[in-house]
């Protein structure tokens, strides 16, 4: 009994290992599933509004946008092909926990099988020497069996013994013969199910293998498009910074900006990369991804008003500032937020400075795509041509 208790807590534990482990592989596939088409909260690029004044620099920001697009396009066919071979490995997952359980079957039927021909032989063995007596007494004469009786009672016993015997003899076979071949049959149908198991996970590998080689060909056709939208962003710097050459009085004039961003020591290295993370401070949002310019003026506007500002990409500050009260129009003031909307997301700086000439000292981070801290002047005119978006009138909300 003991024995027999010990074997079915090992049958336990094994099939409770078995059931870990496929959850244990199931929770994996699922968090990667979890993971897959997620996208970074990175503001993008800002290109400059000097960019709009020069031909080649807008024919540069229209490629950029193309290949842009052709880069999202390609993204999402692999984020669409990898969650088809996130689902594939869920199935693969649940055949391995049914393979395993058939093979916990196989060998509990194999168990039982062995158990069941040790006890057959045992009562084979006293079968045999039921039937060998029971043959001597059948092979009496009539005759013998009635003189070797006390009476007739006693003969009637006798039979009656016999035939019960033969009956008991006949019903302990027949039932140890069909139960070995229930359990023969069961296991050849659970060695079947496992045969046609294998084969299906086989397939689901391969199937698995042609999915991924999809995943590897979308994933290089978006490092292509991204390597286009890096070239075209450089061809825009480069049409900036020779408009800028030929014509400095539009691009403003050096002016060096104190830098206060509660972040700075951070930058540039966490722009961009696998480091980047929006900005918070007690558990507000401050502007946005860090060492970008939506960040830099969400934390001046802290700075300077104690206010929490986190309103989107740098090309929806001002109409999410009308939305929240804020004041918009195009007249520049000290400690107001300057916006525009060109480019794929935009560009928000800081106004340090008002002259009377209408020109204006402001402060950025990433006006270069370089995620740094800038600083520069302004001219009347080149001032006129953003949007402010005034934060005096809340200065006291928090």
């Amino acid at each position: 009994m003991n024995t027999k208790k010990q074997k079915t807590g090992k049958r336990v534990q094994k099939r409770q290992r078995i059931v870990f482990v496929f959850m244990t592989a199931f929770a994996c596939v699922v968090a990667g599933m979890a993971g897959l088409g997620r996208s970074q909260d990175v503001e993008g690029y800002s290109t400059s509004a000097n960019c709009q004044k020069s031909e080649a620099c807008k024919q540069a920001m229209e490629a950029e946008e193309a290949a842009a697009a052709a880069a999202a396009e390609a993204t999402a066919s692999m984020n669409y092909y990898q969650m088809q071979v996130a689902s594939l490995n869920v199935e693969i997952a649940n055949l391995n926990l049914q393979i395993a359980s058939s093979e916990a079957d196989i060998e509990d039927l194999n168990e039982q099988i062995a158990e069941t021909e040790a006890k057959l032989k045992i009562e084979q063995n006293g079968l045999a020497e039921l039937l060998v007596n029971m043959h001597f007494e059948s092979d009496a004469e009539p005759i013998t069996i009635l003189a070797g009786a006390s009476s007739i009672s006693d003969l009637a016993e006798k039979a009656t013994r016999n035939e019960v015997a033969k009956q008991q003899i006949s019903a302990a076979a027949l039932s140890i013969r069909t139960a070995k071949e229930k359990l023969e049959e069961d296991r050849a149908k659970v060695e079947e199910l496992l045969e046609g198991q294998k084969q299906a996970k086989s397939e689901l590998e391969k199937t698995k293998e042609r999915q991924q080689a999809l995943v590897a060909k979308f994933q290089n056709d978006a490092s292509s498009y991204n390597a286009q939208v890096e070239a075209a962003r450089q061809q825009q710097r480069e049409a900036v910074a020779e408009f800028c050459k030929q014509n400095a009085d539009a691009c403003g004039r050096s002016y060096n900006g104190e830098n206060t961003y509660y972040w700075q020591s951070e930058c540039p290295a966490k722009y961009r990369n696998a480091f980047s993370y929006t900005t918070w401070l007690n558990g507000h949002k401050v502007g946005g991804q860090i060492c970008e310019c939506v960040s830099y003026v969400g934390w001046k506007a802290y700075e300077w008003y104690h206010i929490y500002l986190g309103l989107g990409d740098a090309n929806t500050w001002d109409d999410n500032a009308k939305l929240y009260g804020y004041n918009v129009d195009h007249t520049p003031a000290e400690g107001s937020i300057g916006q525009r909307d060109f480019g794929i997301y935009g560009h928000v700086f800081w106004v340090e400075k008002v002259y009377a000439d209408g020109s204006i000292d402001i402060t950025d981070y990433n006006w270069g795509e370089d995620g740094r801290f800038g600083s520069r002047h302004l001219s009347a005119a080149g001032a006129r041509a953003w949007n402010y978006i005034h934060l005096e009138q809340k200065h006291a909300e928090v």
